[in-house]
């Protein structure tokens, strides 16, 4: 046996532990994560990094009405009939917006002023309304409006819940069911007036808006583990609270209280 042959061997034999102990951890920790132990903890990193990331700037290019307690004590009722929200579309539908997301859980008329609410749904192609796609129990179904249904201007406004009851991940279509979340059909929407449409990758089928490519989120991406990645879903960017979007009560929209063109071009939420 010559000199290098014995230190090979010495050296082998010295990292011997090192050589088994490796692959052994190596071998656990794809285990733990494949069970899904590492999960919390990864999460929990994912959203100190997001808390922490740069504040962004308010987006001029949405604006939500909101319905507070003014509104309901000047109504008289929490329960707000058909002809307010059609005096109410009346009003934004003047502003020449690029869409109005009605996130309004409704399937019911509640009179008075169910005919006019239905014809101003016959007549506006920027309207969408909404409906609950996922799940089969009566319970978890909402039907959308009839009119806008018949027209395709519904979005479903389905989220997910990650095991801690919180939300990061937008699930912004359902393919089999040709759907759109109420958030993309609205976006689609304003794009669509920038010229930008929807396109499909060739390599892989990603959708694409100009230069940027929607990845899908996989069940094993990120900090998931065998995470159920039904439909087309995405991490949200979450920009900040309520207010980094413009908000404007019912009223001063009804009683002519704002700016002109405040909504043009823009996107109107009614949550």
């Amino acid at each position: 046996m010559n000199f290098s042959q014995f230190s090979v061997r010495s050296l082998l034999w010295q990292w011997r532990i090192v050589f088994i102990a490796t692959p052994m951890v190596s071998a656990v920790i794809i285990l733990i994560r494949f069970l899904g132990l590492l999960q919390p903890l990864e999460l929990f990193a994912y959203d100190v990094f997001v808390s922490q990331k740069f504040i962004e700037s308010q987006d001029e290019r949405i604006v939500i009405v909101g319905i507070g307690e003014q509104d309901v004590e000047k109504i008289g009722t929490a329960l707000i009939s058909d002809e307010i929200y059609a005096n109410l579309l009346e009003k934004l539908l003047e502003q020449e917006p690029s869409a109005i997301a009605l996130d309004i859980d409704r399937d019911v008329p509640i009179l008075p002023g169910t005919d006019k609410l239905e014809d101003i749904f016959k007549s506006s192609e920027r309207i969408i309304g909404i409906e609950k796609m996922v799940g089969n129990t009566r319970e978890r179904r909402v039907k959308p409006n009839p009119i806008l249904k018949a027209n395709n201007q519904i979005g479903f406004n389905d989220v997910i819940l990650d095991e801690d009851n919180k939300i990061r991940r937008a699930l912004i279509a359902l393919p089999e069911q040709k759907a759109f979340s109420l958030g993309m059909y609205s976006a689609l929407l304003y794009l669509a007036d920038e010229n930008i449409n929807l396109t499909v990758t060739e390599e892989n089928n990603y959708w694409q808006l100009k230069d940027i490519i929607f990845t899908p989120l996989e069940s094993n991406d990120g900090g998931y583990a065998n995470a159920d990645s039904g439909g087309y879903q995405i991490l949200l960017n979450y920009r900040g609270n309520s207010e980094h979007f413009a908000t404007v009560s019912l009223f001063d929209v009804l009683d002519d209280q704002l700016p002109s063109n405040w909504g043009k071009d823009k996107i109107i939420c009614v949550p």
